[in-house]
């Protein structure tokens, strides 16, 4: 993941975990087929 700084390569890999935890979540609450 690439970024122009730091703060926006630590705030983009964040957001990629965020998402994959949220679907993780989702899948296991059984809100994504």
């Amino acid at each position: 993941i690439g970024g122009a700084s730091e703060a926006e390569v630590g705030e983009k890999k964040d957001r990629v975990t965020d998402a994959l935890n949220a679907t993780k979540a989702a899948v296991e609450e059984g809100i994504v087929p």
